[in-house]
This record gives C-alpha cells, structure tokens and sequence, in this order.
C-alpha cells in the first residue's frame, strides 16, 4: 500500500468521528475497492472513489441513526468520566501536598534550633 492511499484512508477515518466495528469493516472494503482498481496516486483515488468527505458522508448516512446516536453517547459519556477521575486525581494529590507540608512544617518547627552541652567536672 503507498502513501497516497494511506493518506487518503487516514483522511476518511478521520472525518467519521465513531470508532465501531462498522467503521473498521467500512475501511478495510474501502482499501481493497481502492487496490482492486489499482489506483496509484491519490487524484486517481479521488476521481475513482470520490473526496474523503463524501465517502465519510455516504457512510454516516448510512448507518442506523439509533446506532451512530449511542455512539456519539457513548464517546460522550467516555470522556465525562475521564474528566471526572482526572479532577478526582487532582483533588488527592492537593490534598495530599497540604497534608505533606503541614506535617513538614511541624516537624521543622519542633527541631531544637540550638542545642546546649554542659560538661560538668568532677
């Protein structure tokens, strides 16, 4: 596979914004219908098969719109939670660098600053 009909596939996969099963499948008979007609460079693809946009389009509507509507959820609800353990990580580690620095500055404090020997002489 040369460059330009990876390049052209890069560019359909990343117009479809899903990352299903379909979406694979959608690609790998996308690649073979482009090696099958041996286009070489990508104007060939492109006057063959049509603009990246265009095949991303043709499969989006495609698709059953409950299916790509729990996708988008699904994505969606992906990244609120990341958002959230990412801010529960960030609230511990703030925490814990409070509980470390007070704990530190109590140790600093009760260090004898000066310490007194006497030697008594029998």
């Amino acid at each position: 596979m040369n460059s330009d009909i990876k390049r052209y596939l890069k560019e359909v996969k990343m117009i479809i914004p899903l990352h299903s099963k379909e979406k694979k499948e959608f690609l790998s008979i996308l690649q073979q219908s482009i090696e099958d007609n041996h286009f070489t460079t990508y104007q060939d693809i492109v006057e063959g098969i049509g603009q990246p946009t265009e095949i991303a389009s043709s499969f989006i509507n495609e698709m059953d719109s409950v299916q790509l509507i729990k996708e988008l959820n699904k994505k969606r609800y992906i990244k609120i939670l990341l958002t959230i353990i990412i801010l529960i990580v960030l609230t511990v580690g703030a925490v814990r660098v409070y509980y470390l620095t007070d704990l530190y500055n109590q140790v600093k404090n009760n260090q004898p600053v000066q310490v007194e020997e006497i030697i008594e002489v029998e």
